[in-house]
């Protein structure tokens, strides 16, 4: 049985990777930098250089404000995948986030698609779990097992991923009992490594935020509404007959469109007053001037922006191609930064 689990779950993994170009989310708006910004030639020189955009991310110093976050788990194509990001966080010193890492929990034969150490040499290293997993081990006084997992990938910290609408959506998917809050609240109590908490593609609003930033947890990612879209990519699956009509009539935007965006969560993140937190926005960042203006308007010299559907989309052609559009887009991005000054009326 445990055998089969296992099966059913890399296709699953397999299966989001495949759909994971079709489960976009379209409805955002194009940004135009200079209604936030202003462009000053005259008062630096023209040459770009890399500089010094290093900061400090899990007692580890990085080199860029720069996640690959998590996207996939285990699968048919997982293994080559993890290993070029993870040697592409490597060659550029970025954290890099791997998918669900459930397998490890109980399963002594390691999966060999995760154990990514030894390519990313001694970089920030992020482990994954859902809720309903630590609901599970909660309840069966089995939270060492988490232990046992961090200490086989050689990981930093552990995010927690938090996915209703997509479970929901999900014929197989998990149920979990009691509130994400008071389960983290009872992680973050027993365990000794960085806990790091997130959405998986649809946000999350201002009451669960202020909430989540008073518990003693290492920081939040975003993971808002914007990029890939699993609520969507579950109804695209098709497996569960309840959402049929979704496929029928694909004009339905349904649970899809629930959540909120990086400049939303922005706003109900500058409402609180909780800065000793780490923040990674993520969550449909796909260009050079996503990343600058997000990173601007949230102001913390801490934050992080994440990404891995730009990753994931250039690591299926080998590492060169990884390689290759994240030197365009940090090329980009340094010259934002060189040139560009957010406007008074921002700048608070």
């Amino acid at each position: 049985m445990e055998e089969i689990e296992r099966k059913l779950f890399s296709k699953r993994k397999q299966n989001h990777i495949d759909l994971a170009s079709s489960s976009q989310f379209e409805n955002k708006p194009r940004i135009n930098l200079m209604d936030y910004f202003d462009y000053e030639p005259l008062m630096t020189n023209n040459v770009v250089e890399a500089g010094d955009l290093s900061q400090t991310f899990l007692n580890k110093t990085i080199s860029y404000p720069f996640l690959i976050s998590s996207m996939t788990a285990s699968g048919e194509d997982s293994t080559e995948i993890n290993k070029v990001l993870a040697q592409t966080a490597k060659h550029y010193n970025l954290p890099f986030a791997l998918g669900s890492c459930r397998k490890f929990l109980f399963n002594n034969e390691a999966d060999e698609s995760m154990l990514v150490r030894d390519e990313l040499g001694d970089g920030p290293l992020l482990a994954n779990l859902g809720i309903a997993q630590v609901e599970e081990l909660v309840e069966s006084k089995e939270l060492s097992r988490i232990n046992k997992m961090m200490q086989v990938l050689n990981a930093d910290a552990l995010y927690i991923h938090i996915n209703p609408m997509q479970e929901i959506h999900q014929e197989e998917g998990d149920r979990y009992w009691s509130s994400p809050i008071e389960l983290i609240s009872k992680l973050v109590e027993e365990v000794d490594y960085p806990v790091l908490v997130k959405e998986v593609g649809q946000g999350m609003g201002p009451r669960s935020l202020e909430t989540l930033l008073n518990l003693n947890i290492y920081g939040i990612d975003s993971a808002s509404l914007g990029g890939t879209n699993f609520t969507y990519l579950e109804k695209l699956r098709g497996k569960n007959k309840r959402f049929n009509g979704f496929i029928e009539k694909r004009d339905w935007n349904g649970a899809s469109s629930i959540g909120h965006s990086i400049p939303e969560m922005i706003n109900f993140l500058k409402n609180i007053n909780n800065s000793d937190k780490v923040i990674i926005l993520s969550g449909g960042v796909r260009s050079p001037e996503d990343a600058f203006l997000y990173k601007q308007l949230l102001g913390e010299e801490n934050s992080l922006i994440g990404m891995a559907y730009p990753f994931l989309q250039a690591a299926q052609n080998g590492l060169p191609a990884v390689q290759e559009f994240f030197e365009s887009f940090l090329y980009e991005y340094l010259i934002f930064n060189k040139f560009l000054h957010l406007k008074d009326k921002y700048n608070k």
